[in-house]
């Protein structure tokens, strides 16, 4: 038979006492979990948080996490999160409630795709699917490294709810070593989140997906270096991943009754032309290859001033194009 010791007999106490009274063991407590507070604010001071440059740790998850209230969502890579705004196609009377499902480098896989259309809401009386493209969506690069991919993993590894994180994040907002102008609810709107890094970025992170960005000294020629780095002989375009996806955008259209309508994310004039170049692939042709039955393609040309990266457009042509989409969105559709 084996004897119960418990911690207070191994201190040489007898059964049943404790050398700590309720009152003692509550102040360690309460002086425990203080040490722990201050702790974790004396780290996020030391550390060099990388969360300064880039999205909330939870913005990605949390997009994940939204519920099928949607009548129309948007899909696409970091030009599209960027590009569109859900916000203006509301006002424009085109859906109740618009949600951006970009995500960072992100390819048009059919995983993806039918976790966008899990967004829309059951009986909708009209359901929208705006696919922003770009040659990137359609290479084997895209498919591995990509924050949808990364999002889906840390959702299977975290135990803290998506609330939890998200409140964390808010606290200890301003403990961390940036100017304070740096870190900012934007214009004291609850439902964004707003950072700049230490050099000429600024973001926002709108609740419903959109990340309104800006460059204070723009300059589109980065996107030349950029698209030579992700186009190179082993990741241009490949046919079995355009058929993919859009056997997948024919699926959704045909049985979810969306309107699906494909929009070419242009930037610049000399950085859209290597990229046709590069990925061995016409963007506007691209777009008609992935058209389903019904589909439509939006041809977008923005000036040359309108990206700041050459790349990603500005927040105010984001607007621009948003606008123009809605009023495309509102003609008759060939159903």
């Amino acid at each position: 038979m084996t004897s119960y010791i418990s911690p207070s007999n191994v201190c040489g106490l007898p059964p049943g006492e404790s050398d700590a009274s309720p009152r003692q063991t509550m102040d360690w407590s309460l002086a425990t979990i203080a040490a722990l507070l201050l702790l974790t604010v004396l780290f996020s001071w030391l550390r060099q948080d990388p969360q300064f440059a880039c999205a909330p740790s939870w913005y990605w998850r949390m997009k994940l996490s939204w519920k099928s209230d949607a009548d129309l969502v948007c899909v696409g890579d970091s030009t599209v999160y960027r590009g569109l705004n859900p916000k203006v196609f509301e006002e424009a009377g085109i859906a109740t409630q618009a949600l951006n499902f970009g995500f960072s480098s992100v390819a048009l896989s059919r995983e993806y795709l039918l976790s966008a259309a899990s967004k829309f809401k059951q009986g909708a009386p009209e359901k929208r699917l705006l696919v922003g493209v770009t040659q990137w969506a359609l290479t084997p690069r895209a498919r591995t490294a990509n924050d949808f991919v990364a999002a889906r993993r840390e959702e299977s590894e975290s135990h803290l709810p998506i609330e939890w994180l998200i409140a964390l994040d808010s606290l200890l907002a301003g403990t961390r070593p940036i100017p304070i102008d740096l870190i900012f609810r934007s214009k004291g709107d609850p439902t964004t989140i707003a950072r700049a890094t230490k050099s000429d970025y600024i973001e926002t992170y709108h609740m419903n997906g959109w990340v309104e960005s800006d460059y204070l000294h723009a300059d589109w020629t980065r996107g030349l270096a950029t698209q030579r780095i992700n186009f190179d002989h082993s990741n241009m375009v490949q046919a079995a991943l355009i058929e993919e996806a859009r056997s997948t955008l024919q699926q959704i259209q045909d049985r979810d009754d969306v309107q699906v309508i494909l929009v070419t994310m242009r930037s610049h004039p000399e950085v859209d032309a290597l990229s046709d170049q590069l990925s061995g692939m016409d963007l506007t042709a691209l777009a008609h290859m992935l058209r389903p039955t019904r589909g439509e393609v939006f041809e977008f040309h923005p000036d040359t001033g309108d990206s700041y990266d050459g790349i990603h457009l500005s927040s105010a042509c984001a607007d621009r194009l948003s606008h123009s989409l809605a009023d495309f969105a509102k003609q008759p559709s060939p159903r």
